[in-house]
């Protein structure tokens, strides 16, 4: 069996072996983040978020028809598994054709004068070269092994590796991305290589008869196909202009070296920037052209545009074909060939156009198509040239860019003049406006933005070139800060730009993922920069102690994380060991694969600038970057078997030599680089010269390559052994089952607000594809800023009402007055000056009128309160008549007379002697009477902000609504919330005439302005529901009316009694919560051995098991209300009452009728009994569903042991506060052993420990009964107490020594300030 068919058979068992594991590990149903929209978007042939994939929403759509909606995301991750596999596939592949040049072309160096023809310069003089011959190339069967070992290690090593394999389980687009990433650059080696067999044998026919740029054809389709998945595939292009000019050019000069560079970024540059963008751009403007200017119909201008482009290419390759000019046939073919794989976009229009329930940005037409691309709605940042995080605006607008003009299909109303007036969405809306107007209405193309100067620009004195820290929210400006030493307001100079770009982006953002995937991971934590969550580790502590800190006595939180791989940097190594041999062997194979490792990943951080405090890890970007340091690890046995043939002292001394220079010269900056390249110097230099002392042994170079293999394949065995656990999702739903608890949290036709991707798409995909729950409508708050999703929740959609938003689609238009709003009460509006804005003395009478039953009752307080002020000052001697009126005017005169005589009296204080404490005093009486009635009818509010006629003018040409109430009021139909399930009967009692709530902010955004809509006008019609993972800002103050039951909070008419659990808002529903965590949720088999609960899953999981301690809280308050009144009832009986009457007590807890004591205090004591049931078998659910050993029990727990004691539950209190001690201690002891200059990052990890320990203490001396385990518990934590006042004491001694007084100052504002609390300072 030749070569070629042996690489051929050994790719596919290592492609079959990447699908086993792969099939094995792929989880079974939705994922967290983007994949619950993208298997949505497949299933249903949907339309994502911006940019779009159609071509994997295609495919996935091809995929899922294998199967029914249950297994529609088995099928999409599926797929995912398949791309990767392939990937692997292609990578061996590639492997080996480099092997097989490295090794034909030794010493062929970068700008080497021979290197179009010297492929078979190790064939032996005279033999024939035969059929045989070109297959093997020449290759001994030592060669052969060593190469298609070196495809074996590279392949099998990147199918284990941390950021592609978590891409390859799951219904995601970076897996596909990958595929056409591998495919492009194994298909331009291929190209290479046939041009090779061409050069080297000019006689035979059959291979100059095949055309070898069919492979350059074939590169730029799938990269026109690739646009439809990811643009990351682009980054290939200048990788594929070095080949063709290696290729291409007997001569390689270090001019033509950089021409090629330089070309390969433009032509990198011209697909993105112009192709992509622009093809759609132009399109867009000639379908505007023949609607708006020629009058023609819809979508003539973009059947011409293709015609158009089409009759200019086939003119082309005519033209080409002709002269002979093959250049410009293959560059017009490999420019269709993009187009032609770029056109799979086509299916996000055509199913646009369909009103798809998913719809995202409504790009029906190549109009609305270039803003979807643009990816407009995420905004822009800087790359090359920009702001600084704190630099000033240009204060001239004129000196603002220009953002992307916005086109729509409208109905457009033109006056006489040929003025457009305004654009509708329907002809009746257009109609409606126009109504016996002499005005015409034509549908055309309607400009709703004009772009011109609307983009900030900012002062050149403060942008810089290279940006790096640019964004002015608060939270990324701190950690801007933090990560480059800035201090002060000042414009942070380049330096500190420069130390940014360093520190966070390269070495956090980039590099730290690097060493996850090639040297080891400490665990799946997130980390910002501390020293204990998500780091990368080697798993030898004389290294990693350098960079986090002593790991002898890491906790097990740390130790047991399922992400928790020690590879000792061994992959690292054998990457070195490959780079090293094509570094000297085979200079151009490693320029090109480090051309590619450089763009797939220092070209991404550069272009993605990202800020600190990102939502999630973002490895998975650079996967491509990892695929290229993989083949110098399959190269390494190459490298290795080279050793063992030809290596010598020598030249081993050199390459030791070398690396200990570099040691020594990173020693001067970073000793954890310095070592880590000592230690692996060590292993490289080990390596080889165990291969040369081999050589002396063996002398067969088959063998020699054997051992290659062998020395090198427990690596990937290795990576693969540590990372199973972590990358093994089978058996796992808990996404899908999170969704599930969502809807089902829900009834039937009720609306549920959601905010981000995890509370969202696994729900979008549970409705769409599963069909659960169609009924409930799941608003998205993020999007509902946009008007295209505004207007998608107006429709019907499956079994959903529209929602009730009664703003038109001109009204919440994006880029419109309605973007945006200040929120101004009575007080900010009206207290300026004495003259009142007739729009507000409108508003004020409408509150006025809207609130009696609070307007009064302030009156007569305002008028006693102004009475009492002036009645000790001169103005009761100069005015007394006047002043005996005041008291009456609470029904002799009106708002307004009494907010004159306010504002008289206070102009005119000096002369009736009121000192600036009694002004003050005066004024407030009228603030504080103001805000009592500051409430507007919600619906009235809403017509208000509907009214264009009251958008006010600030000047400056900027133009605002201002919502003028701080409170709003809505009206309760009871009856309809019985009817309608809102609230249950038993609670019918408590429903109120009107819910009326304050704003808790000064600006409102257009979702927030949608939200107080929908409770305008929803008229009790259906169950309104907040996700309770968002801020609580989101809720806009409705809180006061909110029913916590688990997941979710419920809008209910009652003035409900807030939970004392800070975690919780509201009134815990306990009937509804106990059902809905004990029965109705499902928990995604957390509690089977081996399911994977990683990072993202337990922050979800944390709510949740705050959930069960709100339930358990709440019994154990229903619990002290019983206690209360048996203490209450026992004083009565004990007072000498008659038991026997009838006539009621009234006390704080309510009345009680002293006959029915006896009964009343035995069901308190029968409550008290079951609520302690209750919490017991509250928290042993929560346990149960999620155990230790799968999800680690966190810093909640400590409120489970309380809840245990409040149970009367001891037994269970002891066992886990015992549990939970050794566990923080541990957590303890590890902050205060590592160096300080690593705990003083951990401080408020350090101080949270502490505090859970103090809980445990608490809950056993607060609610314990057991002496000698209170005694226990107490002993331990006044021994810790001291250990950290004593660890403290160094920490605080070394951060004064290095000046960081930012960690003094969070030890004095955590440990310090506690310390002073409980101590009683």
């Amino acid at each position: 069996m030749d070569y070629k068919r042996i690489n051929t058979i050994v790719g596919w068992m290592v492609f079959i072996f990447a699908t086993t594991v792969y099939f094995m590990t792929v989880e079974p149903t939705t994922s967290l983040w983007d994949c619950g929209e993208y298997i949505t978007t497949a299933y249903k042939l949907e339309v994502g978020h911006p940019p779009g994939a159609p071509l994997f929403m295609m495919l996935g759509r091809l995929f899922t028809m294998f199967s029914g909606p249950e297994g529609a995301a088995m099928m999409v991750n599926l797929m995912s598994a398949l791309s990767s596999s392939f990937t692997i596939l292609f990578l061996f592949w590639t492997i080996t054709m480099l092997g097989k040049k490295a090794i034909l072309n030794p010493g062929i160096s970068l700008f080497s004068s021979d290197s179009a023809s010297n492929d078979f310069d190790d064939v032996e003089e005279g033999a024939e070269k035969s059929s045989s011959t070109k297959n093997s190339r020449a290759l001994t069967k030592g060669q052969q092994w060593a190469i298609l070992g070196s495809g074996l290690i590279g392949g099998i090593a990147y199918t284990f590796t941390d950021s592609f394999w978590f891409s390859a389980v799951e219904g995601e687009v970076y897996a596909m991305s990958s595929f056409f990433t591998a495919i492009v650059v194994w298909a331009i080696f291929k190209w290479d290589h046939e041009l090779a067999d061409q050069d080297a044998f000019p006689d035979d026919e059959e291979l100059q008869s095949s055309n070898a740029d069919r492979w350059i054809v074939l590169i730029f389709f799938m990269i026109g196909l690739s646009i439809g998945v990811h643009l990351l595939n682009l980054l290939c292009v200048p990788v594929i202009a070095y080949v063709i000019y290696f290729r291409k050019y007997k001569e390689v000069t270090p001019m033509g070296f950089i021409l090629t560079g330089v070309i390969g970024v433009v032509a990198l540059g011209m697909i993105q920037s112009v192709l992509i963008p622009k093809t759609v751009q132009i399109a867009g403007w000639f379908e505007r052209f023949f609607v708006n200017d020629l009058g023609m119909s819809f979508n003539t201008g973009t059947v011409f545009f293709f015609l158009l482009m089409l009759t200019i290419i086939v003119a082309v390759l005519m033209w080409s074909k002709r002269s002979g000019n093959s250049i410009v046939n293959t560059i017009t073919w490999s420019a269709t060939m993009i187009f032609l794989g770029y056109s799979c976009f086509a299916m996000i229009v055509i199913r646009s156009n369909a009103n798809t329930p998913l719809d995202e940005n409504d790009p029906e037409n190549l109009v609305s198509l270039e803003s979807y691309l643009k990816r407009e709605q995420y905004g822009d940042w800087p790359i090359l040239y920009g702001q600084y995080f704190n630099s000033d605006i240009n204060e001239d607008s004129d000196a603002w860019a220009d953002r992307s003009d916005v086109y729509l299909r409208r109905f457009v109303v033109i006056d006489k003049m040929g003025n457009e007036l305004k654009g509708f969405k329907t002809e009746a809306a257009a109609i409606n406006f126009v109504g016996d107007r002499a005005l015409s209405i034509e549908e055309k193309y309607f400009k709703t933005f004009d772009g011109t100067n609307k983009k900030y620009t900012y002062k050149s004195s403060e942008s810089t070139f290279f940006p790096r820290m640019y964004s002015s929210e608060a939270r990324h400006v701190s950690g801007y800060k933090s990560w480059s030493g800035h201090t002060g307001d000042g414009i942070p100079t380049m330096g500190q730009n420069l130390s940014y770009f360093a520190t966070y982006q390269v070495d956090w953002m980039y590099w730290r993922y690097f060493m996850w995937n090639f040297s080891g991971r400490q665990s799946d934590e997130q980390g910002h920069g501390n020293a204990r969550d998500g780091n990368w580790i080697s798993g030898l502590n004389f290294i990693d102690k350098l960079h986090i800190g002593d790991q002898t006595n890491a906790p097990s939180v740390i130790t047991d994380n399922p992400s928790h791989n020690e590879y000792y940097m061994l992959p690292f190594i054998l990457g070195l060991i490959g780079f090293i041999f094509m570094l000297t062997k085979y200079t151009r194979g490693w320029w090109l694969v480090m051309l590619l490792f450089l763009l797939t990943g220092f070209a991404i951080i550069i272009y993605l600038n990202q800020k600190p405090i990102e939502p999630r890890e973002r490895d998975y970007a650079y996967a491509a970057s990892f695929y290229a340091f993989s083949i110098y690890i399959g190269m390494s046995v190459l490298a290795l078997y080279e050793a063992f043939k030809s290596m010598i002292w020598k030249e081993l001394a050199y390459i030791a030599g070398g690396l200990v220079l570099l040691g020594l010269a990173l020693s001067v900056g970073d000793l954890t680089a310095s070592v880590s390249v000592f230690y692996m110097t060590g292993v490289i230099v080990g390596s080889f010269a165990l291969m040369i002392l081999l050589r002396e042994v063996i002398k067969q170079e088959m063998q020699g390559a054997v051992i290659a293999i062998a020395l090198t394949l427990p690596v990937p065995i290795l990576m693969g052994m540590e990372a199973w656990d972590d990358h093994d999702r089978s058996n796992r739903y808990t996404a899908q089952a999170l969704a599930q608890n969502y809807l089902n949290s829900c009834d039937d036709n009720a609306i549920i607000f959601t905010n981000g991707d995890n509370d969202t798409f696994p729900l979008w995909y549970l409705q769409e594809v599963e069909g659960t729950k169609t009924s409930v409508r799941v608003c998205n708050l993020s999007l509902l800023n946009t008007d295209w999703y505004t207007e998608q929740m107006t429709r019907k959609a499956y079994d959903s009402e529209p929602l009730p938003i009664s703003f038109t689609e001109e009204q919440y238009r994006q880029n419109g007055y309605r973007d945006y709003m200040y929120v101004l009460g009575t007080n900010q509006l009206t207290m300026g000056r004495q003259t009142l804005d007739p729009k507000w003395e409108r508003v004020l009478q409408k509150k006025i009128e809207s609130n009696q039953d609070l307007f009064q009752p302030a009156f007569t307080l305002a008028t006693d309160n102004l009475y009492a002020i002036l009645a000790g000052t001169k103005f009761a001697e100069l005015k007394p008549d006047f002043l005996a009126f005041i008291p009456t005017m609470d029904s002799a005169s009106t708002y307004f007379d009494f907010r004159t005589v306010v504002f008289n009296i206070l102009k005119q204080a000096p002369e009736y002697g009121l000192s600036e404490q009694a002004q003050q005093a005066v004024q407030n009486t009228l603030i504080t009477f103001n805000d009592a009635f500051d409430y507007l009818p919600a619906d009235y509010a809403m017509d208000f902000l509907g009214n264009d006629a009251n958008i006010e003018d600030r000047g400056n040409g900027q133009k605002l609504f201002i919502l003028p109430s701080s409170g709003l009021r809505v009206p309760v139909d009871k009856q309809k919330v019985l009817d309608n399930g809102i609230v249950a009967p038993e609670h019918a009692d408590r429903i109120v005439e009107s819910i009326a709530w304050n704003i808790p902010k000064s600006t409102i955004f257009k979702a927030d302005l949608m939200i107080l809509d929908m409770v305008a006008h929803f008229d009790w019609e259906r169950p309104i529901y907040f996700a309770s993972s968002a801020d609580r800002a989101t809720y806009l103050g409705l809180d006061k009316y909110f029913f916590a039951e688990g997941l979710v909070y419920k809008l209910v008419p009652i003035e409900v009694d807030g939970s004392r659990n800070p975690n919780s808002l509201g009134e815990v529903n306990k009937t509804r919560m106990y059902e809905n965590l004990m029965t109705t949720f499902k928990w995604g088999n957390m509690n089977q051995d081996g399911v994977l609960v990683d990072y993202y899953t337990r922050r979800l999981t944390n709510n949740y098991r705050v959930q069960f301690s709100v339930l358990a809280d709440a019994y154990g308050s229903s619990i002290d209300n019983n206690q209360q009144r048996i203490e209450i009832m026992k004083q009565i009986q004990a007072g000498g009452v008659g038991l026997d009457t009838n006539e009621p007590i009234q006390t704080p807890l309510g009345e009680f009728i002293p006959s029915q004591i006896d009964a009343d205090m035995k069901k308190a004591e029968a409550e008290i009994e079951e609520a302690k049931a209750k919490i017991t078998e509250v928290i042993n659910k929560s346990i149960e569903v999620m155990p230790h050993h799968n999800v680690p029990f966190g810093k909640v727990f400590p409120s489970y042991v309380s809840a245990y004691y409040v149970g009367g539950n001891e037994e269970k209190a002891q066992e886990y506060s015992d549990t939970m001690f050794v566990l923080f201690e541990e957590e303890m002891d590890y902050y205060l052993d590592v160096d300080p200059k690593f705990s003083s990052n951990m401080i408020e990890d350090m101080y949270s420990a502490y505090r859970s320990i103090f809980s445990l203490y608490q809950a056993s001396a607060v609610f314990g009964t057991d002496k000698e385990h209170q005694e226990k518990v107490s002993n331990d934590f006044f021994r810790i107490t001291q250990e950290v006042q004593d660890g403290l004491v160094d920490i605080k001694k070394y951060n004064r020594t290095v000046k960081n007084y930012s960690a003094l100052q969070r030890i004095e504002s955590t440990f310090e300030a506690f310390f002073n609390r409980i101590n009683g300072q």
